[in-house]
């Protein structure tokens, strides 16, 4: 019985792994726009990357819940969000990590958590 528990807690553990919180707060004056593809919405660095005029949609920020993904799975869950708000593409303003001390049996021991991604989606006009 015991084994069974340590195996189901492991596979829950692996499940949330990889989970992110993702929202949007869409800007005033920002138009709805249809749906694009998440694979269509490029990323970049600065305002001074993207080559073309573009308009402002959403503030989008992605949040790790309980440890695992990478900042580039982040990134993708903010491309999907992006895309449901009709942008091709995402302005990445910072990228951060915290770090949380707690104390274990053995003294302080860091964890790794709290990453979090902030951007701009924008519809860049071509």
């Amino acid at each position: 019985m015991k084994r069974v528990a340590i195996a189901l807690l492991c596979v829950a553990a692996a499940a949330a792994a990889a989970c992110v919180r993702t929202s949007a707060i869409r800007l005033a004056g920002s138009e709805p726009l249809p749906r694009t593809n998440p694979d269509d919405v490029e990323v970049y660095l600065s305002a001074r990357d993207v080559p073309a005029p573009y308009t402002r949609l959403a503030l989008i920020h992605a949040e790790e819940l309980l440890g695992g993904p990478t900042f580039g799975e982040m990134v993708a869950h903010m491309k999907v969000k992006a895309a449901k708000l009709g942008a091709n593409g995402l302005i990445l303003e910072s990228m951060a990590r915290g770090v949380d001390i707690s104390d274990g049996d053995e003294g302080p021991v860091s964890l790794d958590t709290n990453k979090l991604v902030r951007g701009v989606a924008i519809y860049v006009k071509r």
